[in-house]
């Protein structure tokens, strides 16, 4: 719990990198294929309650600054726009 974990920019640009070189689909269809194999996938639909809530626990800390290695600021007009469709 304690280990650091990466935020949500850096996961965005590695996901945004998946999706480049196709490699997305390909790990969703291997993770699909090990729980079927293990008979642990669900099929059906499910509620999930996504509400935003404030929390007392929230850190009272200052932003960070952005890392200098954001490629979000460099992108194009298409790229932007078929990132926005993947976030949809």
């Amino acid at each position: 719990m304690e280990d650091a974990v990466p935020d949500h920019s850096t996961l965005s640009r590695f996901r945004s990198e998946l999706t480049a070189k196709k490699l997305d689909q390909k790990i969703m269809d291997e993770v699909h294929r090990q729980l079927t194999e293990k008979a642990v996938i669900l099929q059906g639909t499910a509620v999930v309650d996504a509400s935003i809530t404030t929390s007392p626990f929230t850190p009272k800390s200052q932003p960070k600054k952005m890392a200098p290695n954001r490629k979000e600021d460099e992108c194009e007009e298409p790229e932007l726009q078929a990132e926005d469709h993947d976030h949809e």
